[in-house]
């Protein structure tokens, strides 16, 4: 519920503090992925961004490279693992108080469902609704025995690598090489997101997640269920109370981190090579290639994503700086600028708004990433200093408990 009053950082529903700075962060990581798809570099090579004049291969390629290897894919991972940790704790408050947590978490689920529905009619890359529909089997685990939910994640992770390796050696074609700069759909993509209509766009996104879908269905290592194995580990996290015994853990953190980030760094690095134009088949044999760089890529993400949040955890966990009371604010509203940095986007790049897109460079496109940011963290701690919660999470709040007590101000 919102309230005039302004409120101390750590009261809210006795917040971890350490948890929302590690979401700002990734708010930034997810950002500086996501503001690819606007400029639109996600989409078209970069000898086709040269040849657009749009940025220097000399420049693009290792900017690309360092881009997949230490951004792309690492925050929305640690992002999974935070909400199945955060379905634990919810779930854990809720029965303190004596609620129905089960029933509460459906009806969280349900609104978060119905805001990644609205998001995904503006955007191809919501994930709201995703998390919505693969957050429900944590109900069936919230009582197992942490054993018994790692041997799940690790099946399924398994899983994923034998199905992905027999899809692709028995039912997958090669895929065709075609030696042409530029695609007919490439063209049309330029286009479009340069000069419009906002229709045409929103066409080619929807065409997209079309296309995203069925890629799903045939392979499963580019399917969801690496959001399945971190909602796990993050209800792991949660029931061994891992980030209640960061001082009794630090010494185990640091041997992991040690031992972790050697194989984590050289599995993203050989997984981006084909960024530098790297390859290790022939065109005809790409489906392979690419059947090898999609489980070292995977397993690379994820050993990576473990180690960020190490290192964040042994960072920020006793933190008194003032940068990481700001980034906790960010992380507070995590939903509200989430789906800001949409609406933000889209008035900076689509042709309704400043038309910026093919008008910046990678590197430009990045630091614009950074400034909006630093905006969003400013304007987190400014609306904080009024309310005890975000706009967006105020109404997912309300939506979830209704007319009961809510557990922000019931634990104050």
């Amino acid at each position: 519920m919102l309230t005039s009053t302004p409120v101390s950082y750590h009261t809210p529903s006795q917040r971890i503090a350490l948890l929302d700075m590690m979401r700002g962060i990734c708010l930034l990581g997810i950002l500086l992925a996501n503001i690819q798809t606007y400029t639109p570099f996600e989409f078209i090579s970069s000898k086709e961004a040269v040849a657009l004049h749009w940025d220097d291969l000399s420049t693009l390629l290792p900017e690309k490279f360092l881009l997949d290897v230490f951004v792309r894919g690492q925050f929305y991972t640690i992002y999974c693992f935070l909400f199945g940790l955060g379905f634990y704790l919810m779930l854990e408050k809720n029965n303190r108080l004596e609620l129905n947590g089960n029933k509460l978490y459906i009806r969280r689920l349900a609104v978060m469902l119905l805001f990644g529905v609205i998001h995904c009619a503006l955007w191809m890359g919501d994930v709201l609704h995703i998390y919505a529909i693969f957050g429900i089997p944590l109900i069936y685990f919230q009582k197992k025995k942490t054993a018994v939910i790692f041997r799940w994640a690790a099946g399924i992770f398994l899983g994923g690598i034998l199905l992905d390796v027999i899809r692709t050696v028995f039912f997958l074609p090669a895929p065709p090489h075609s030696p042409e700069l530029f695609s007919k759909e490439t063209l049309h993509l330029i286009n479009a997101y340069q000069h419009g209509p906002f229709t045409e766009i929103l066409k080619i996104q929807y065409d997209k997640i079309l296309k995203s879908i069925i890629a799903i269905t045939r392979s499963t290592m580019t399917g969801y269920e690496h959001i399945i194995i971190l909602f796990l580990l993050g209800l792991i996290a949660g029931k061994t109370r891992f980030f209640q015994r960061i001082t009794e853990l630090q010494p185990s953190i640091k041997r992991a981190i040690l031992i972790i980030l050697p194989f984590a760094l050289v599995l993203k690095v050989i997984s981006c090579l084909p960024t530098l134009n790297v390859h290790f088949l022939s065109p005809q044999q790409a489906v392979y290639e690419q059947l090898f760089l999609r489980m070292i890529r995977f397993t690379g993400i994820l050993l990576m994503a473990f180690v960020y949040i190490g290192v964040i955890t042994l960072l920020l966990h006793k933190s008194s700086s003032r940068i990481a009371f700001w980034l906790g604010n960010a992380g507070r509203l995590g939903l509200t600028n989430y789906l800001t940095q949409t609406i933000i986007c889209m008035l900076l790049f689509y042709p309704f708004g400043l038309k910026l897109t093919g008008k910046l460079t990678l590197l430009q496109s990045l630091l614009l990433a950074v400034l909006i940011f630093i905006v969003q963290v400013i304007y987190s701690n400014i609306w904080l200093k009024y309310y005890n919660i975000g706009p967006m999470e105020a109404i997912w709040r309300r939506l979830t408990y209704g007319k009961q007590p809510d557990p922000a101000t019931a634990l104050q």
